[in-house]
């Protein structure tokens, strides 16, 4: 079994074209020989802001990883927004997947001090987003339950990418992850941290 599994990695390497198609053939392969409940499925815990392009998870504290098996689905970039709890870089490196950690709060309910934490940090995440987006990387967002501080950030994203009112990024992510924001207070936080991001872009031009 698993030599052709390896068979099946080295014919979509050699043709790229076909990639998607052999990561999908071992995927059935592999339930398809009972063994579904002991493989860890790489997308399984992914929901999609953007479809195949930017999502978010748990993370591997609550919904384990291959960071293999997700390399092979697509996945080329994962940012931490927690403080990266089981992600250490030079597991991503060996995997060639590019790796950041940009903490926010992570306070339930809020804390004094948060909504600043949140302000300074969500730039750089976006940043680190953006850049991989343009390098045309599937990226996954992760914070421990994958709804909250995760919501935030990419409700951040959509504000800024897609030009979206605080509002309507909050209902966008809520569309695609009906519990986010669901933590004590964090509703209120992440409406007050974006309409202060929003103040803040205006502010800049």
């Amino acid at each position: 079994m698993e030599r052709w599994l390896e068979r099946a990695r080295r014919r979509a390497s050699s043709r790229p074209g076909e990639q998607r198609c052999a990561r999908r053939r071992v995927l059935r392969k592999r339930v398809s020989l009972g063994r579904a409940s002991t493989i860890v499925l790489p997308m399984r815990n992914v929901f999609w802001l953007l479809p195949h392009r930017l999502g978010g998870r748990p993370g591997p504290d609550r919904a384990a990883w291959d960071l293999r098996l997700l390399r092979d689905a697509g996945v080329g970039a994962v940012l931490s927004v927690n403080d990266g709890l089981l992600c250490h870089p030079p597991d991503f490196a060996a995997a060639g997947i590019a790796y950041a950690c940009v903490p926010l709060a992570d306070n339930a309910p809020p804390q004094l001090g948060d909504e600043q934490v949140c302000l300074e940090a969500l730039p750089k995440a976006y940043a680190f987003v953006a850049e991989q987006l343009a390098r045309d990387r599937v990226t996954l967002v992760h914070c421990s339950s994958g709804k909250d501080r995760t919501g935030l950030l990419l409700a951040y994203w959509s504000m800024r990418a897609e030009g979206h009112s605080a509002e309507a990024a909050i209902d966008r992510v809520r569309s695609v992850r009906p519990i986010a924001f669901t933590a004590i207070g964090w509703d209120e936080l992440a409406l007050d941290v974006l309409r202060g991001c929003g103040a803040r872009c205006q502010s800049a031009f």
